[in-house]
């Protein structure tokens, strides 16, 4: 994991980088620097344990800024229901 990000007060982790976001998860934040957001994008495969997909501190104004209304609105839901992972066949979002 990088450092610290310059851009924002908060940051997110996340697990790779390429849309769309598969899962979200937020608690309750640890410190003024922690959003309390985790992100899992695409290319990360649950199942596999060698799987390489590297995990990174982001600015969460990057990421909601860059990440389009699929990402912004699975922040939002996370927040309210602590997880909920996304249906790329239904283009919705659901509670585990």
């Amino acid at each position: 994991m990088s450092g610290r990000p310059s851009h924002s007060e908060a940051f997110a982790v996340t697990a790779g980088e390429e849309p769309p976001a598969m899962s979200v998860s937020w608690a309750k934040p640890t410190s003024p620097s922690d959003s309390g957001y985790v992100v899992i994008f695409s290319e990360l495969d649950p199942d596999d344990e060698e799987d390489e997909t590297p995990s990174m501190l982001v600015c969460l104004h990057c990421l909601v800024q860059d990440g389009g209304e699929q990402l912004v609105r699975g922040l939002a839901l996370a927040k309210r229901h602590g997880q909920v992972d996304y249906d790329p066949v239904t283009d919705e979002w659901f509670v585990p």
